[in-house]
């Protein structure tokens, strides 16, 4: 789907998941998955998600991986469910005959302690699929929501309201100016005080 807000088509990527209510504007995978899906959208592209439908590991990134005897840690995990691009399960376990375990390895030269310190090493996935170009033209739908910010701590922006709900005591709206096209449709905003 397409939005716009008072001044045209929003496109930013964390302005678009507060504006279509959807995701967490906190983390990186919603807006990044969101915004190119949108940016596709708005080129006309048929779009779906690959069957089957799912959030996917895509990889587990073995760099800075060390063992206590020298040896390459790959041996050390291993899929249990999909395939490489499309893992639904892995597990990370020592092969009995190497005589260390799990919390022997290392990472970044820090001992593995928890499950954490693998999940920072695994690229997680949706497998979208565009098809023919120019074959679809979307309307644009008006903001179902908003995210808003703290204005004394700017450094993370709240989960969207639905319109017409106030902002929260303390928050301001984010993102007021996204758009393209001013509300009253001039152009000389965008081109700047001089420009003809």
């Amino acid at each position: 789907m397409l939005y716009r807000n008072a001044r045209g088509s929003v496109v930013d990527p964390d302005a678009l998941i507060g504006c279509a209510a959807y995701g967490g504007p906190d983390r990186s995978s919603d807006p990044t998955i969101g915004g190119t899906v949108n940016q596709l959208a708005r080129l006309g592209f048929y779009v779906t998600l690959r069957n089957p439908v799912g959030l996917y590991m895509d990889h587990i990134d073995h760099a800075g991986w060390t063992t206590p005897d020298g040896s390459p840690a790959e041996d050390c995990v291993r899929i249990t469910r999909g395939v490489t691009g499309m893992i639904e399960r892995l597990e990370v376990q020592v092969p009995a005959d190497r005589n260390f375990t799990v919390s022997d390895l290392r990472i970044g030269g820090e001992p593995v302690v928890y499950g954490g310190q693998i999940a920072e090493c695994i690229t997680v996935h949706l497998v979208g699929v565009a098809g023919v170009q120019g074959h679809f033209r979307n309307p644009q739908l008006e903001c179902v929501g908003r995210c808003c910010i703290d204005p004394n701590n700017a450094t993370l922006l709240n989960r969207s309201i639905q319109y017409p709900a106030p902002s929260p005591v303390g928050t301001v709206a984010a993102f007021v100016d996204e758009g393209t096209i001013p509300a009253d449709g001039s152009t000389q905003a965008l081109l700047g005080a001089g420009r003809r």
